[in-house]
């Protein structure tokens, strides 16, 4: 029986010897140490909070200038292209006008040629009637000579 009160005895006690130990360790597991500090960490969960909303806010903003900027860019690149474009005609057409411009200075060119072609005929025409003038006159001096010289009166006739 003694064994037994000795048992009964030690048995509680061990019992509460392990629930003082696993409370102790409960406790360890479930009490970080930090419950005091509750008020700070909202404190600081509040400004990183903040600093979260603020930093998604520049992300946003960012994100639509970003956006912005690309549109932009895009419209510059078509004006760009759209420029070239125009540049590529008018060089074309530069060149066109070029070719025209060469193309009616060699027909002015010909004209030219042509008109002292022609006035050259004119004068050899010249030179040849001034030539055959001076030939019939030369004639008519020399004819009126042999009339005089022949003698011969004119005819003339009455009118009846």
């Amino acid at each position: 029986m003694k064994n037994k009160k000795m048992l009964l005895i030690a048995i509680p006690m061990l019992l509460m010897v392990i629930g003082f130990a696993g409370k102790n360790y409960a406790d360890n597991i479930i009490n970080w140490g930090g419950e005091e500090n509750i008020s700070t960490i909202n404190n600081n969960l509040d400004k990183l909070n903040t600093s979260l909303t603020n930093k998604e806010k520049q992300i946003a903003d960012l994100t639509s200038k970003s956006t912005d900027a690309q549109t932009q860019l895009t419209a510059t690149q078509t004006s760009i292209t759209t420029y070239q474009q125009q540049l590529t005609e008018l060089k074309t057409e530069g060149t066109q006008l070029n070719s025209d411009k060469a193309n009616l200075e060699s027909q002015l060119t010909s004209k030219d040629q042509e008109i002292q072609a022609k006035q050259q005929e004119i004068n050899d025409k010249i030179k040849e009637i001034e030539q055959k003038r001076k030939k019939s006159i030369r004639k008519m001096k020399n004819g009126t000579r042999n009339y005089k010289k022949l003698k011969i009166k004119p005819i003339r006739f009455k009118i009846l």
